[in-house]
């Protein structure tokens, strides 16, 4: 589906059950620390719509860091946000555990 100006909805679904994948693993607090490390987010304007400020990631900074989230249709680029998301996730709980390990860590001095 091609969608010009953007799909939306009351949600977004994505099909994720375990039973239709294989070889599942949890990304590695590295591999995802390196990943959002080399995302670059931007502000910017549609051509089509230059009075509205828009906050995301240029296709091709995205392609640099993280390549098998990008994909080409009509010849145009695209990625796969949700892939996007479940590194920031990781990422979060890596910070987390970080956190609450300074904080666990600070009642010992």
């Amino acid at each position: 589906m091609n969608a010009q100006g953007g799909v939306f909805g009351p949600s977004f679904k994505v099909t994720s059950a375990a039973h239709l994948k294989q070889d599942i693993e949890p990304v590695t607090a590295t591999v995802a620390s390196a990943i959002i490390g080399a995302l670059r987010p931007v502000t910017y304007k549609w051509q089509s719509d230059p009075s509205k400020l828009n906050y995301g990631f240029t296709v091709d900074d995205v392609q640099r860091a993280v390549p098998t989230v990008v994909d080409e249709a009509l010849d145009v680029k695209h990625y796969d946000i949700v892939q996007i998301v479940a590194l920031l996730v990781s990422e979060v709980q890596s910070l987390r555990a970080s956190i609450n390990q300074i904080v666990a860590n600070r009642g010992r001095i």
